[in-house]
């Protein structure tokens, strides 16, 4: 279980006995996420990403980024780690374990960037400021999909488990669903406010 407090000191607990396993000040950063196999937590700071090793609460690994992250989510094998920056012309794909960079994904410049990994682990959906969502083939570095219809700002992105659906939600208030396949919108739900509800992805306790 990870929490951040208001002076933006993160913890993470073992659920099983309550252990407190990371504390960490992300100073500027507001990125995190775990790992899909359970043993890592990766943290984006303004200048850096850090890895963690939940089973002993030690940084296994760091790497320069070329400007402050947004935000991190890993590939589903937990090998590799996407970056979405706070403002960039690109994100980047890195080997989570020695920090190389693998692709960079020119997408026009955006702010704020969300990045989510379709769980066939080829492609990855990108929004941001600019709130239409591109999807990447990442190996291909070729962009196979914008999806259009939000008009403001998208905090939330994420895809259902077997693929099939993308689910994202804007500042305009709107929650859609999405084939990510075709690009076509398939339900559009008037919901929540998203700027009184999430600001930033998994800013709130997971």
């Amino acid at each position: 279980l990870v929490g951040k407090n208001e002076d933006d000191t993160l913890r993470v607990w073992r659920v099983a006995d309550g252990q407190l396993v990371v504390r960490d000040k992300l100073h500027e950063g507001q990125a995190y996420a775990f790992s899909p196999d359970g043993r890592q937590l990766a943290l984006g700071y303004h200048d850096s990403v850090r890895c963690f090793d939940l089973a002993t609460g030690q940084e296994i690994n760091r790497w320069r980024l070329p400007t402050p992250a947004y935000s991190v989510a890993f590939h589903p094998d937990s090998r590799k780690l996407a970056v979405g920056y706070t403002s960039s012309a690109a994100v980047s794909v890195f080997d989570a374990a020695n920090g190389t960079m693998l692709a960079e994904l020119p997408m026009g410049r955006k702010t704020s960037q969300v990045v989510a990994w379709h769980p066939d682990g080829e492609r990855l959906a990108v929004t941001g400021s600019d709130p239409r969502i591109q999807i990447w083939n990442v190996a291909a570095k070729r962009r196979v999909a914008t999806l259009e219809g939000h008009v403001q700002h998208v905090p939330v992105l994420t895809f259902h488990p077997d693929g099939g659906l993308l689910a994202s939600h804007s500042w305009d208030g709107d929650l859609r669903l999405w084939d990510p396949a075709t690009g076509r919108s398939l339900l559009k739900l008037p919901f929540a406010d998203a700027r009184s509800a999430v600001r930033r992805p998994r800013s709130r306790h997971d």
